[in-house]
């Protein structure tokens, strides 16, 4: 036996093969069973593939492609246009965007540990402590941005 061979057979160019050099049928049939865990996956993954495609196809079949002055008339909730689309937001919009996403990432974050704290009972101290840190520093960080005024619209 080679180097790096294991016990019970080694595999050459058609397969693996048993030590007296004919088709180890074990080493075969795990072989099959560990690809058969995979076959629900690629059924999803094919699924998936397939309705994409076939909803890009049916709404190109069944699209019309007349344009109208109606339908390039941009659309603003019913209300008449008003200036320009290129016009520039305040910064105020974007840092109120990034701090619903900040805050949202918190959800992200409490949402495992929530499930750790019930399924981990030899630790809920530890955890609970953990996360009682982690409330303060972000109500530490509600408040300074408060205090500077980032929550307001003005």
């Amino acid at each position: 036996m080679r180097a790096g061979d294991r016990a019970e057979g080694y595999h050459n160019l058609w397969g693996p093969v048993s030590l007296a050099g004919r088709p180890n049928r074990r080493l075969i049939r795990t072989e099959n069973s560990m690809l058969q865990a995979y076959i629900p996956v690629l059924l999803v993954v094919a699924f998936v593939v397939a309705n994409a495609i076939l909803m890009l196809g049916l709404s190109h079949v069944l699209s019309s492609y007349r344009l109208t002055p109606i339908k390039l008339y941009p659309y603003e909730s019913g209300m008449p246009v008003l200036g320009d689309a290129r016009e520039r937001f305040s910064v105020k919009f974007y840092l109120i965007a990034m701090l619903f996403i900040i805050f949202d990432i918190e959800t992200v974050f409490m949402l495992p540990w929530a499930a750790a704290f019930h399924q981990l009972t030899d630790i809920r101290g530890l955890l609970l402590g953990e996360m009682l840190v982690f409330v303060g520093i972000l109500a530490v960080g509600y408040v300074y941005i408060w205090k500077r005024g980032a929550l307001e619209w003005d």
